[in-house]
């Protein structure tokens, strides 16, 4: 096998459970599996497994991601680093040095602008990638520069400029999605050490009278549409309190899922689905995910190249995503007209359309759907009769 060389990489495991390694709880395999506390051979690592094709994922608490397959191939790396540095007022963290515990230990020499980081509970590498914030603040306001590792293994210092930050977003989940973060620096201000632990108080206690902190959870699952917020769109569709299997939809902030035990993946996809078509239908906004669902659930992903309801249909074109639901009417959402795959749940086929004909959106009294020219309507009349 390609990647059979990463059995003899010191420290590497085989079969390695994930939920463990995920505040979540919920995970299936890594094929192979590497705990790091100390970067230095980082890069000669990712250069290797660039040279030999195998792929490589690199986590750190995993407080945002979704380990949604059996089994992940090539090498999981875990990043627990934890270096602070302080040089007049830039602070510099590894990758692996948790938010809420930067927020503390810089508090106590008298820096002030990473209080928002009590708010955050994920480590600096993942904090940057996403532009993490809480309580009005985020990483892009005080971020100065970030060291990364690209797949060649040459070490990058990128500027905050560089970095592209945005709303939960930045150019490492895009252009520079397979590069690594090693560490990142900060600006800070100075101030009374007791005045920033009383605004790390003041974040804590709003998380904890707004959020449900004392389950486990990954967070807000969607991001806020512009002008809005997920959680209100949610609830106001009377989704809080929602529950699949041991998921659920929490009853103190409907953007959060919660897993009450033994939750599978599936069980969250399902509901993520269900919250995103709901919103949908009510309101015409789509919710995109601000989670990370890495890999796939047996049952399919709710944003991914394939239908979860249907095994057998093809993966999907870029400009269209499959929302499912309880319906057994078409759900397959096209966002340009002439193209996209269409299928019928009860009867489990699927065909392609002519990219000549025009296709046309049409609302149900369930969902929007995806609905072909009028040529295919009486052929199909119980998957596409417009109502």
């Amino acid at each position: 096998m390609p990647d059979a060389w990463l059995a003899a990489v010191p420290g590497a495991r085989e079969h390695e459970p994930l939920g463990p390694h995920s505040w979540y709880g919920i995970g299936g395999r890594a094929r192979y599996f590497l705990a790091l506390d100390d970067d230095a051979g980082l890069a000669a690592l990712i250069a290797r497994l660039t040279r030999e094709g195998a792929p490589y994922l690199v986590i750190g608490a995993a407080t945002n991601t979704l380990f949604a397959a059996e089994e992940l191939p090539g090498l999981t790396i875990k990043l627990g680093t934890a270096r602070l540095a302080v040089d007049g007022s830039r602070v510099t963290a590894s990758a692996g040095y948790l938010m809420p515990k930067l927020a503390a230990d810089t508090a106590k020499k008298g820096r002030t602008g990473l209080e928002f980081g009590a708010g955050v509970p994920g480590m600096v590498g993942g904090s940057v990638v996403g532009n993490a914030g809480a309580f009005g603040r985020e990483v892009k306001d005080g971020l100065v520069s970030t060291d990364v590792i690209d797949p060649q293994g040459q070490v990058h210092t990128l500027s905050a400029a560089d970095c592209r930050l945005a709303y939960r977003d930045s150019i490492l989940k895009s252009e520079k999605a397979g590069w690594v973060v090693l560490s990142a620096t900060f600006e800070t201000g100075e101030d009374d050490p007791s005045r920033i632990r009383d605004r790390i108080k003041e974040v804590q206690r709003h998380r904890r009278q707004t959020q449900p902190i004392e389950k486990r959870s990954l967070g807000s699952t969607f991001k806020n549409p512009p002008g809005d917020a997920a959680g209100r769109l949610i609830d106001a569709c009377g989704l809080k309190g929602r529950r699949l299997g041991d998921a659920q939809i929490s009853e103190k902030h409907a953007n959060f899922i919660v897993n009450l035990g033994g939750a599978t993946a599936d069980d969250v996809l399902a509901l993520m689905a269900e919250m995103r078509n709901r919103v949908f239908e009510r309101f015409g906004i789509e919710l995109e995910p601000e989670i990370r669902v890495i890999g796939r659930a047996p049952r399919g992903l709710v944003d991914g190249r394939r239908s979860t309801r249907f095994p057998s249909c093809p993966p999907s074109r870029s400009s269209a995503r499959w929302i499912p639901s309880a319906s057994s009417r078409c759900r397959f959402i096209s966002t340009r007209t002439g193209a996209g795959w269409w299928a019928h749940r009860s009867r489990g086929w699927w065909a392609r359309m002519p990219p000549a004909n025009t296709c046309t959106f049409r609302r149900t009294r369930r969902n929007i759907r995806w609905c072909p020219p009028r040529t295919a309507l009486a052929s199909h009349p119980r998957c596409h009769r417009s109502t």
